[in-house]
Parts: structure tokens; sequence; C-alpha cells
């Protein structure tokens, strides 16, 4: 048997790089959405912070944290896909 390389088309690649990249990006949009919401009023507290509070705003930093992540993630991915376009364009 050759390389199992050679079974999958680089331009099948491509599409799967960049469908990837769009639904990591497309998730990380939407948790950065539900990461950047401010304390909801009926949990909100005037005298300090309490634990319901607290662990919203832990919640909501870790959404934040992840939405960012998939966004660069996502768009590294589309990267890697127009290299390996690019990198077919140049060989033939």
């Amino acid at each position: 048997l050759q390389g199992r390389s050679d079974l999958i088309k680089i331009e099948d690649k491509v599409k799967f790089l960049n469908i990837v990249g769009l639904s990591f990006s497309l998730l990380g949009a939407i948790f950065l959405f539900f990461g950047s919401q401010e304390v909801p009023w009926d949990i909100q507290t005037w005298g300090g912070i309490s634990p319901n509070e607290l662990m919203f705003k832990v919640i909501r930093d870790f959404r934040a944290e992840c939405g960012f992540g998939l966004l660069g993630l996502g768009f590294l991915l589309q990267i890697i896909a127009q290299f390996y376009e690019s990198n077919k364009k140049s060989k033939k």
C-alpha cells in the first residue's frame, strides 16, 4: 500500500479545514457573546461580592477566554487551508 495521504485530495483537506475553522470561529463568537454579559440585577449585591456573583464572573471569564481561544484556532485553521490551496496552485 502507498501512503494513505494519497487517498485524500488536497481540495477535500482545504474544504475540511475551512469548515472546521469556520465552526470554531462561530463557537468562539457565541462564547464571546456570553462571556461579555454583565452580572444580572437579581444576583448583584452592592455591599460586596456574593457567592452567586463570584460564580457568575468566573464562568463569564472562562467563556470569554474560551471564545478568544476558539476564534484564534479557527483563524489558524483557515490560514492553513489557504496555504494548502496556494501550494497546490504553485505546484502546477
